[in-house]
């Protein structure tokens, strides 16, 4: 198939006004595939596609960082299904074929039905909903920036994270204090991706250690040396809707 559709009603999507959101979904749209095919001896799906987050960031110029973002938000929408083992990822846009479908554009709304009276139901005992626990209300954060508290909130809503304890979860909190926000922040994302169930592992240290040297992937505003100048200051900088870490000097 060598076009996509693209319906106007997209105007009226929530993240129609974030163009990063809105580039990473249309990229998302034509990658995946028409038909079926066949990856490594591996059925891909129509309407899914094998990739990795440094492959979608070298191919739209969005940061790995807020590729990984854009995903999570995309999969909490329901937008997309992730799966992921230890060769590939496979991302499937949930409503292509409803998205690419080769009927008429104008679909017809069903005409309305008066609904049937409602059968008389016993009464039943309200049960106890097991919400998943609030950060700011239960937790003891390390960071306090809406950006960690973005990231945090959205791990806690991964399947394998919703059911943890307080005490599970504070345990998590309290090993990514000992690391920069930055790095903590992008060490959520990864287990958002990755499906991980924590967030710090043996070789976390090794990993920290590299990103401290300035391996790091999605450093948007590199900074150039000045003359006399103090110990550099965090401070956080909007790029694109997001905000991102940074660095400002303060004269001596």
């Amino acid at each position: 198939m060598g076009y996509i559709k693209l319906d106007r009603r997209i105007q009226e999507w929530g993240w129609f006004d974030d163009p990063l959101m809105l580039s990473l979904w249309v990229h998302l749209l034509l990658k995946a595939n028409w038909s079926e095919k066949e990856w490594h001896g591996e059925t891909i799906p129509r309407g899914s596609f094998v990739t990795s987050a440094s492959a979608l960031a070298a191919e739209t110029g969005i940061s790995k960082r807020q590729v990984v973002y854009c995903l999570s938000k995309l999969k909490a929408g329901g937008e997309v299904e992730i799966t992921a083992n230890n060769r590939f990822s496979m991302i499937r846009i949930v409503k292509y074929s409803e998205y690419q479908t080769d009927t008429a554009d104008v679909i017809p709304e069903p005409e309305p039905q008066m609904p049937a009276p409602p059968a008389p139901q016993p009464e039943e005992k309200p049960k106890a909903k097991r919400t998943t626990p609030k950060p700011k209300e239960s937790l003891n954060l390390p960071f306090q920036s809406e950006a960690f508290l973005t990231a945090w909130e959205a791990l806690c809503r991964e399947p394998k994270w919703k059911g943890k304890s307080i005490n599970a979860l504070q345990l998590s909190l309290n090993k990514l204090a000992k690391y920069d926000e930055a790095f903590a922040i992008e060490r959520i994302y990864l287990a958002i991706e990755r499906n991980w169930q924590g967030v710090v592992f043996g070789d976390t240290d090794k990993d920290y250690a590299e990103w401290k040297k300035g391996n790091q992937p999605d450093q948007l505003f590199p900074q150039q040396p000045q003359e006399q100048t103090s110990m550099p200051v965090p401070t956080e900088q909007q790029h694109g809707g997001f905000t991102v870490a940074g660095y400002k000097r303060t004269k001596k």
